[in-house]
């Protein structure tokens, strides 16, 4: 029985395992990076635009943003898979060609931008916290997002939900910095499987995705998992995403050195 105990904690260690990082971007952590971008609906700056990202740049705070597909597989940057929310339209973005997007503008006037767009306005002057949608083919996705970062001359970062599209950064770009992406807590609103919640909540993924970074909802990390991994494996650790000074300030005390916030201009002790 004892032997069997044994066995089981020791499986249980190695699927939430993590591994180290040689090649630390300079400048990835210790740094502050802005949700979608330092953005304010109140004085119409909408999120993952360019101006937002223009604003966090102005600001020093490092940039977090989102890539998907569009249906001509541009890359864009932009959160949901539907641009209802941020456009008032009804439209996915996957259905959509990038010249039929630019014809739904955000709530501010803008548009949603391309990648390139991105990382021609921020040219290295801030970290980058990349998320890798899992709305598309996320081998490809992540495969022509490594090709246009390839000649980027700036400190960026990769994460996703997704396992496999950090086991493609595993296996084909062993050197960027990938972080898995886990909510610590059920989402029932949020349409996925119960069961592959709880799988990503437990980090058991780890074993696919092998993160030299977990990035965490740090208000609710309170499973064993996290508890372990930080004890054990002591990886770099990103916090998401944080709606006030105190949050912060207790991500921060619970050791996570890449805080993501939104909603607040944030104040280091």
């Amino acid at each position: 029985m004892i032997i069997t105990i044994i066995i089981i904690i020791l499986i249980y260690l190695f699927l939430i395992s993590t591994r180290k990082c040689k090649t630390i971007p300079k400048s990835v952590e210790p740094n502050l990076y802005a949700h979608r971008g330092l953005h304010d609906n109140v004085n119409f700056t909408y999120e993952n635009t360019l101006e937002a990202f223009r604003l966090a740049v102005e600001h020093g705070y490092g940039i977090e943003l989102d890539v998907q597909f569009t249906r001509d597989k541009q890359i864009v940057v932009v959160h949901d898979n539907n641009i209802k929310r941020v456009c008032g339209i009804d439209k996915k973005v996957s259905d959509c060609t990038y010249e039929e997007l630019k014809n739904y503008p955000i709530l501010d006037g803008s548009y949603i931008p391309l990648f390139s767009e991105v990382l021609e306005l921020v040219s290295g002057k801030v970290p980058l916290l990349i998320e890798i949608k899992h709305y598309n083919d996320v081998k490809e996705l992540s495969e022509k997002t490594y090709a246009m970062l390839k000649n980027y001359n700036g400190a960026y970062c990769i994460e996703s939900f997704h396992p496999l599209a950090l086991l493609w950064y595993r296996k084909n770009a062993p050197e960027v910095f990938r972080g898995q992406l886990a909510s610590g807590h059920i989402d029932k609103a949020d349409g996925a499987n119960y069961f592959e919640q709880l799988f990503l909540l437990s980090l058991l993924c780890n074993v696919i995705s092998a993160p030299h970074f977990i990035s965490y909802t740090s208000e609710h990390d309170n499973h064993l998992s996290i508890f372990l991994i930080k004890k054990i494996f002591k990886p770099k650790l990103a916090a998401f995403t944080l709606k006030s000074q105190e949050e912060l300030d207790r991500a921060l005390e619970k050791g996570y050195t890449m805080p993501i916030f939104e909603g607040f201009i944030p104040k280091l002790k």
